[in-house]
């Protein structure tokens, strides 16, 4: 627009003219270091200008502004009331970071032409120079056509800021900056918006839970021999249930990952197709997390009841953990739920006595050991050592004794363990047993694992060691 001296017809072609609200000077203070003459506008105005410094010299209009001036902002007097530093107005940013000038959109559009913005970087705005730029009442350029494109609002207090916020976030979709002190916080929509259709996935949530725990309780009832295997072999209850508890996982993590990439590879053809205008993709958004964590809670939650069951028919009619027998004058008798072939038993116990030997140390493991003996006894094969159990300092010391016996079944032997207390407090004594004869039971499930052949190796070792 063309601002004009009626006296001298000097002219000035603005780019814009910026419609400024008198409450604008006081959110920004550095404003009135900005002033070269004369003031901001005021509530009062109706009609007036503050032109930058260029500007006025331009027009004949004197740097102090010592008497009256008016020029013609578009054929209209208009009263010069204030004349500010161009340079200076530059040097001040928004909340944003941005200038204040209004963005220029013509330089916007042509700078687009040339390419597309990259979208691992922030696009900085072309903004209006202010050296051609006049502010006005937001009135009167309201009424010439002007459009709104900022607005600030002052308030007291940082709690202030939230409260307004919270108030004004659901009733827009506009991403807005509040000062809270000496920080600058970004607000969006984004957030709620990625939540707020959670109510409704409620149904299909609970409908992927039955059919997981479906699947779940069809693949219990199919592993039944399975499960009576892992029986077999010494696992416990809660330890085939963990079995299907790690399969459900699996399942899950695999098919939230699988998802998600698949959810994304979609979404970027359907975007770069153009099949779904203003669609934007945030593939770093936290909803798409929260949804993973979502899926994988209800998968493992629906597993929790078929695990159960897997565990009852581990064993239907024990306990699901394994107890100690109560102890006879000092003395434990336990029967292992293990059996084992004449052509391994040897190799068995020269497997424990190695095992049993490694723990001479007090400082390897949880106990210690001393006098390892392992001898055959009339077709039997008995074991026995000295054990130390930790904590050392309670002086938990036992004579350990595992006879390896010869059952009805021709070729099958039993496994039972024989334990007397020397010394330390009875109920440490029993106490520390626990770990001890759990430790013990490990052992054998990994003398399953060796194989033939090493089992067959340690059966000559037995001959070598023990028979000579």
């Amino acid at each position: 627009m063309d601002l004009r001296h009626p006296d001298t017809d000097s002219l000035f072609v603005a780019t814009a003219l910026v419609g400024l609200s008198p409450q604008e000077t006081t959110l920004r203070p550095g404003l009135t270091d900005c002033l070269v003459a004369g003031r901001w506008l005021t509530e009062s105005d109706r009609a007036g200008v503050v032109l930058p410094a260029g500007a006025a010299a331009k027009l004949g209009i004197p740097a102090r502004l010592d008497r009256p001036t008016e020029i013609l902002v578009g054929g209209r007097p208009m009263p010069v009331v204030g004349i500010f530093d161009p340079e200076k107005l530059d040097r001040l940013a928004d909340l944003d970071g941005e200038r204040l000038t209004p963005v220029d959109f013509v330089q916007m559009s042509e700078r687009r032409k040339q390419g597309p913005p990259d979208p691992e970087e922030f696009e900085e705005y072309v903004h209006l120079s202010t050296r051609n730029v006049a502010l006005l009442p937001y009135g009167y350029v309201m009424n010439a056509g002007g459009r709104l494109y900022s607005v600030a609002m002052g308030l007291e207090d940082a709690k202030q800021v939230t409260e307004t916020l919270d108030l004004l976030m659901p009733r827009t979709a506009l991403t807005l900056f509040a000062g809270t002190g000496e920080r600058v916080l970004l607000y969006s929509t984004i957030g709620a918006t990625a939540v707020g259709g959670l109510s409704e996935l409620f149904i299909p949530m609970m409908i992927a839970a039955l059919i997981v725990m479906n699947t779940m309780l069809g693949s219990v009832y199919e592993r039944g021999r399975e499960i009576g295997v892992f029986n077999a072999v010494g696992l416990a209850p809660g330890h085939v249930s963990a079995l299907f508890v790690a399969e459900a996982a699996v399942y899950a993590v695999l098919g939230v990952v699988c998802g998600y990439l698949l959810g994304q590879s979609a979404s970027s053809v359907l975007v770069r197709s153009g099949l779904l205008p203003g669609f934007e993709l945030n593939v770093s958004s936290l909803a798409a997390v929260g949804a993973s964590l979502l899926v994988v809670a209800v998968v493992l939650l629906s597993t929790v009841y078929p695990a159960r069951l897997a565990s009852r028919m581990a064993m239907p009619a024990a306990e699901m953990g394994w107890r100690l027998p109560e102890p006879v004058d000092d003395r434990l008798d336990i029967s292992l739920p293990f059996t084992v072939t004449g052509a391994h038993a040897r190799g068995l116990n020269m497997f424990l006595k190695e095992w049993l030997t490694a723990h001479t140390e007090v400082a390897v493991g949880d106990f210690s050991c001393e006098d390892v003996r392992l001898a055959p006894d009339t077709g039997n094969i008995a074991l026995s050592c000295v054990a130390w159990l930790t904590p050392y300092d309670l002086g938990v010391s036992q004579h350990v004794a595992l006879y390896t016996t010869a059952t009805d079944d021709p070729g099958i032997f039993s496994l039972d363990v024989r334990i007397d207390r020397i010394s330390g407090d009875r109920q440490s004594w029993f106490r520390l047993n626990r770990p001890f004869l759990n430790l013990l039971r490990r052992q054998f499930l990994l003398w399953r694992t060796l194989g033939h052949t090493g089992q067959t190796l340690y059966n000559e070792r037995f001959y070598h060691q023990v028979t000579r």
